[in-house]
């Protein structure tokens, strides 16, 4: 089965990229740097290095600003959100996540201070409160187009849960971040991918292709298309966007993967079972991959190993009706009739189009 983040990290259909991929925060520091530089009785040295890119140095130095006894409340969260930062730019989310409340309680009209713990929450899926805290920084600050496009992503993953309507909301965020700045290339793709989510492809596509537009070595656009060509059964223009998506980002099992499937859909057998295998060395227990793999070995007539790799993915992800249908016609083959219709029966109860699709795939 082909996946279904951004971001991102998106499993309904076709994954293409549920993650932040960049947090957009350099304007935003920069802004807090200007504040900081008004900071009495500190030395340039510290007011450098706090805002600078050595992590550790950064820490120390906005330490040495916060201990002193003569900061203001306002400069003071100014320097917990570039202490934040620091811990953030280390994966110390704890200590980033008690910098940005300090800042906030210190000062919340600061928006990169919401902003920023927006981030945090975002990337360890807490979906609701980082929404609720860009939320805030766009109150604080209407045109905060990098507040916009995280948000479009915090929606973006939210739906991927459940919530189908945020991906009406998804749409929104990205299209108001990319009117307040046009180049920003990962408002392009949260669109495409919410887009893509609704069942918008043609808008998705030229979303993804804007994207690409700014940034031709985006593999997640790429990826983002290949997806939507699934979808919509043109599997040669999907194989051609995998692949341009694996050569960008090899290390993404995604891309093998929603390639092996195009591949064995449209008869590349040897060729899906080599991507699969990729895709499987990068990421051993993905039942995305094991769904495709054993698709492949059923076109293949290796049904022993198609209900082997079925039968894995099935227990890694139960009820996937693609596994329990395709483990359901290998079984067939093999004469196992009551188990055939067990599984053939769950999958079209489950999804009554199971059928079709399969025809489509090329297996009846």
């Amino acid at each position: 089965m082909s996946y279904g983040r951004t971001n991102p990290f998106l499993r309904s259909n076709h994954q293409i990229g549920r993650r932040l991929d960049k947090l957009a925060t350099a304007s935003c520091v920069i802004a807090t740097l200007a504040t900081l530089l008004s900071i009495r009785s500190t030395t340039a040295d510290d007011l450098a290095t706090c805002f600078g890119p050595d992590a550790d140095a950064a820490i120390s130095a906005c330490t040495a600003i916060i201990a002193s006894q003569e900061r203001s409340p306002t400069e003071l969260a100014q320097a917990h959100v570039l202490r934040g930062t620091a811990y953030f730019n280390k994966g110390n989310y704890d200590n980033a996540l008690k910098d940005y409340n300090e800042a906030i309680e210190l000062d919340p009209s600061n928006p990169v201070a919401s902003y920023d713990r927006g981030n945090i929450r975002n990337s360890v899926g807490q979906y609701k409160k980082a929404i609720d805290d860009y939320t805030k920084a766009i109150e604080l600050k209407p045109t905060y187009a990098a507040a916009f496009n995280n948000r479009c992503f915090a929606y973006n993953a939210k739906a991927d849960k459940g919530d189908k309507d945020d991906y009406d909301r998804a749409v929104y965020d990205c299209r108001r971040a990319i009117q307040l700045d046009p180049k920003q290339m990962n408002s392009y793709l949260g669109l495409g991918n919410a887009l893509n989510n609704k069942g918008e492809y043609d808008k998705s596509l030229q979303a993804y292709d804007d994207a690409i537009r700014w940034d031709d070595k985006n593999a997640k656009a790429f990826l983002g298309r290949c997806s939507v060509y699934i979808k919509i059964s043109k599997f040669n223009d999907a194989i051609e966007a995998c692949s341009q998506a694996v050569q960008l980002e090899a290390s993404d099992p995604i891309g093998w993967n929603n390639r092996c499937w195009a591949r064995a859909v449209v008869g590349q057998l040897q060729s899906a079972l080599d991507d699969c295998n990729q895709a499987l060395k990068i990421h051993a227990s993905d039942p995305y991959s094991l769904d495709s793999r054993a698709l492949t070995f059923l076109k293949m007539g290796s049904f022993d190993q198609a209900i082997a790799d079925y039968d894995q993915a099935l227990l890694l992800q139960p009820g996937r009706t693609t596994s329990l249908y395709g483990r359901g016609i290998a079984r067939l083959k093999k004469g196992d009739i009551a188990g055939s219709n067990n599984d053939i029966n769950a999958a079209k109860q489950e999804d009554p189009s199971i059928v079709s699709q399969f025809r489509k795939y090329g297996v009846q």
